[in-house]
């Protein structure tokens, strides 16, 4: 036989029945024993077949009840799953630890250069060789002829390397000693310090193992090795100049142990130097 409970109408008299039941319902404090109170509050003409049938009111609060307990539970799985998620994240990804270091900044330079000038002076009739190029030992740099008796300075490579600046032009005058050309050893390069103050020199010592920096070119981690620590600040010479150098940083240097392509004179890096 069909039920036809869920189309029957709900008497006036027992609206206020159920309204109880539902406030009933919210209340954690109420216990098995007031539902059959609610069952016999309804209007007994229309307790819709109670006695005949199990009481259909027990069995919606009943529903209700299940129904909002399921769901605080699974709520409660939810929060407990991702706490739990959570805590084993935390644990197999810890944060590193910070690793003790200094940190300076530095120029790349080359590890071996030689400066090539006049020793008569006199006027740039010839110059073959422009800034860039690479030459070889003894290959001639520039002719000077002097004003004085017309001969002629043959100025010569002293090293093989690459011309990294050129000081003078065709037809300029040149004094006696005037630097002409700088010729460097582009195959090694290092980096050169001067960051490094009077607070911090006694933390680099020579061996010292570091890491270079070179944003322009996004390069990272580089390994190197402390080569030298000056035993002066920048700029005093012999003892008594110290006294008057006007700088407290003490020059650096750092041989790049890797290298690293594309690496130019000039060049800013970054150092960390290991503790």
């Amino acid at each position: 036989m069909n039920e036809t409970l869920a189309t029957t109408a709900l008497p006036a008299d027992a609206q206020p029945a159920l309204a109880e039941g539902a406030m009933l319902l919210g209340r954690n404090d109420v216990g098995a024993e007031a539902l059959p109170g609610l069952a016999g509050a309804l209007h007994p003409a229309h307790a819709w077949g109670a006695r005949a049938r199990p009481s259909v009111t027990r069995r919606m609060v009943l529903g209700v009840g299940a129904l909002a307990i399921a769901a605080g539970g699974g709520a409660w799985w939810i929060t407990r799953s991702s706490g739990a998620a959570g805590s084993t994240n935390a644990a197999a990804n810890p944060l590193p630890a910070p690793v003790p270091g200094l940190t300076v900044r530095g120029v790349v330079r080359p590890a071996a250069w030689s400066r090539v000038g006049t020793q008569l002076g006199g006027v740039v009739s010839t110059i073959p060789v422009d800034s860039g190029e690479s030459v070889a030992q003894g290959q001639v740099l520039a002719r000077i002829r002097s004003p004085l008796d017309g001969s002629i300075e043959v100025v010569s490579a002293p090293r093989s390397g690459t011309i990294t600046a050129r000081a003078v032009s065709h037809g300029d005058s040149v004094v006696p000693g005037s630097t002409l050309f700088i010729i460097s050893d582009m195959s090694t390069l290092r980096v050169e310090v001067a960051d490094v103050d009077e607070f911090t020199v006694a933390r680099v010592h020579r061996g010292q193992r570091a890491t270079v920096s070179v944003p322009a070119l996004d390069v990272h981690g580089v390994a190197a090795i402390i080569r030298s620590v000056g035993a002066q600040p920048v700029g005093a010479s012999v003892p008594d100049a110290a006294m008057a150098a006007t700088s407290d940083h003490y020059p650096v240097s750092v041989d790049l142990i890797d290298e690293v392509p594309g690496l130019r004179i000039g060049m800013a890096a970054r150092v960390r130097i290991e503790e």
